[in-house]
């Protein structure tokens, strides 16, 4: 949803706009509503209309307005190809009224960007999950530690099509120590090259390389010595793609002028094209008549011949529509890498990943036309794309899969998801694996497509409804009961499998269709998400700790299905507090161990029955044999559909996001 403001100035229309004023308004595409302000009202100036950007921070001279239209958009397009138009009739006239949605403004991210960036020290916020990424010189998950570096920066965002002959500036930068000195070094020997000059200024050096020769592919690697003796590095890949078009030789600096059908090949000039030879590069025609005359003028054993060589073509094309057979290494060794990362809790029973599970499942790259990006965090990327399937109709799906940078605990993490997945099987309420792609490139997920996000962005945008219309909490009560029970559903299919999720959070459902809710094992979530994560004192694995029971707290071998009983406990409490982070203020595994030990929990939020917070409280439970299961849990759900924004609370019960007390 995207609501905004369109102020009209006098002068601007013909014709003046009064209360009888007839106005007829339609969205061009999607859902939209228009109401107009005009100054006559008694509500004049709107001031206090729009909640989270006032209007004195535009500075809108008033006294020179005649009125404003309220603008909002219930399916809102993103993208600069992708305008939110509404047209309207007044008197006669056509007007179109359009908005380019690229990003929240500065400062803001969600879903509707009504939350707070917490992003310093030049950091950029990611409009879809508030993720900082940090500018140079600076680490940490709000950008706040100093982290000495040096970056190489290129005048473009990457180093594509680069072409002999072609000039190319590389600036190395050194960020938060005394530099000393900066060198460069070069994969191959330039030695016999002229050496690129370079520029160097205070904390950085410009090297400028005139024309791109062979010997400069490969890593360039900048190198800084601080004052101390520190040294610091950097390094960039070049791979030049060939000559300039038209141009061929060892330097690029012989012309081609082909005519024809001739290509300018880079080391040999103009040459023509498969099966044709000949001054000029005879006509295809040409050459299809001489082809057919040597055809009849073959003897029987050629005939044989051809026939032999048709049908090794044919099988190797059928080969390469097939997925390769169970002994295929490729197979093989992803089965392997799988096999490593099997989730303890399956037990000794579940030895291996089953190799015909893999063939079935491999999709070929080639299927999949990528589409917009949907999460993305410093090692990988949710995008949205098209999966071709012939016989059954093509379908929109999300493609995860990891940056060339992804350490490699990212890269363990994709493989356990994958292999989680795997294991798995299909269920309403758990998000599907609809194939991987391994072959030919890094592991890619398939996974089903849930058209309306995760439930925390539901939940942030029913808190900014709510400020503006308190009943909506009850007229929308039941699809978050319903969605509840659907994600009990889907932790009793994981207990039945043997499976722990691990990281139940509202961050982790997703929506899709008519409100299903489906749970979904993002382990990239870790790395897109702000907030929700933080690192363990005794290692560098980022790890849900406010969701997480204490058995998990205190050893990370312990977790069952109880914990993720656990887990749903403080999805219950999110979903009372439309979205907010449990424990404010709190940080810490010990911390929060030592406080869940000494009976403290997450408060009764105000818009909840007792019945709902006796129900959390259940899940809360120390002694995790004392917690019930999944089962039990949904059933009492069922019971009791009323749990949620039951009681007609004041404005103050949405604002307001109580501390952690004792029970």
């Amino acid at each position: 949803m995207l609501e905004f403001y369109l102020t009209i100035e006098y002068g601007r229309l013909d014709f003046e706009l009064t209360p009888d004023t007839q106005l007829v308004c339609a969205s061009i595409h999607g859902r939209a509503l228009v109401s107009p302000i005009l100054k006559e009202e008694s509500k004049w100036p709107p001031d206090d209309d729009w909640p989270w950007i006032p209007f004195y921070y535009y500075n809108v001279a008033w006294e020179r307005t005649e009125a404003v239209f309220k603008i909002i958009y219930y399916d809102v397009q993103v993208g600069e190809g992708n305008p939110n138009e509404v047209e309207c009739v007044i008197k006669g006239q056509t007007f179109r009224i359009g908005a380019t949605v690229t990003a929240c403004p500065i400062g803001r991210f969600g879903r509707i960007c009504m939350e707070r960036c917490q992003c310093y020290n030049g950091a950029s916020c990611h409009s879809f999950n508030g993720a900082c990424k940090c500018a140079p010189g600076w680490i940490g998950r709000h950008c706040t530690i100093e982290n000495p570096e040096v970056r190489i920066s290129l005048p473009s965002s990457e180093l594509t099509d680069l072409r002999y002959g072609q000039e190319l500036q590389l600036t190395c930068t050194a960020y938060k120590f005394p530099l000393a000195n900066i060198t460069w070094f070069f994969e191959n020997d330039v030695s016999k090259t002229e050496k690129p000059p370079e520029v160097k200024d205070r904390n950085s050096t410009h090297l400028n390389i005139s024309s791109l020769l062979p010997q400069y592919e490969g890593h360039v690697t900048c190198e800084a010595v601080s004052t101390s003796g520190e040294k610091y590095n950097d390094a960039v890949d070049i791979r030049i793609a060939g000559c300039r078009d038209n141009l061929y030789g060892e330097r690029c600096d012989q012309t081609c002028d082909c005519t024809g059908p001739a290509t300018c090949n880079r080391t040999l000039g103009c040459v023509c094209p498969e099966g044709v030879s000949g001054d000029g590069c005879p006509r295809p025609e040409d050459a299809d008549n001489q082809f057919t005359l040597l055809v009849i003028s073959l003897t029987s054993s050629g005939v044989v011949m051809l026939l032999v060589i048709v049908i090794i073509l044919l099988h190797r094309q059928n080969n390469r529509l097939r997925v390769g057979p169970i002994d295929d290494p490729e197979i093989f060794k992803l089965g392997q890498k799988m096999q490593a990362v099997m989730p303890r809790e399956r037990g000794p029973s579940s030895s291996s990943i089953d190799m015909d599970m893999l063939k079935e499942r491999e999709i070929d790259r080639g299927r999949l036309q990528i589409g917009q990006l949907l999460g993305e965090g410093a090692f990988g990327h949710v995008v949205k794309a098209t999966l071709e399937q012939p016989e059954e109709g093509d379908v929109v799906v999300a493609v995860k899969k990891l940056k060339d940078n992804a350490e490699t605990t990212a890269r363990t993490d994709l493989l356990r998801e994958t292999c989680i997945m795997l294991l798995c099987g299909d269920h309403d309420n758990v998000i599907g694996l609809k194939g991987i792609c391994f072959r030919d490139g890094p592991l890619q997920l398939v996974l089903e497509y849930a058209e309306h996000g995760s439930l925390l962005h539901l939940l942030w945008t029913l808190r900014a409804e709510s400020k503006l219309n308190r009943t909506v909490l009850v007229n929308k009560r039941h699809i978050f009961e319903n969605m509840m029970v659907g994600v009990c559903c889907g932790l009793e299919h994981l207990a039945s499998q043997r499976l722990v999720h691990r990281d139940i959070a509202a961050r982790n459902i997703l929506i899709c269709g008519k409100g299903t809710a489906k749970i979904a094992d993002f382990g990239l979530a870790r790395d897109t998400y702000a907030v929700g994560y933080h690192r363990q004192e005794r290692g560098n694995e980022l790890l849900p700790l406010k969701w997480m029971a204490p058995e998990g707290l205190k050893n990370e071998a312990m977790f069952t299905h109880k914990s993720d009983v656990w887990s749903f406990g403080v999805l219950l409490w999110e979903v009372a507090q439309l979205g907010r982070t449990p424990y404010p203020g709190m940080d810490g595994a010990d911390r929060i161990y030592d406080a869940l030990r000494n009976h403290f929990r997450l408060p009764r939020p105000q818009l909840c029955t007792e019945e709902r917070y006796q129900l959390m409280l259940k899940c809360w439970k120390f002694n995790e044999k004392r917690r019930p299961d999944a089962t039990t849990v949904r059933k009492q759900l069922e019971a009791d559909p009323n749990g949620f924004f039951y009681f007609n609370v004041p404005t103050a019960a949405v604002e307001a996001a109580a501390p952690v007390t004792p029970v």
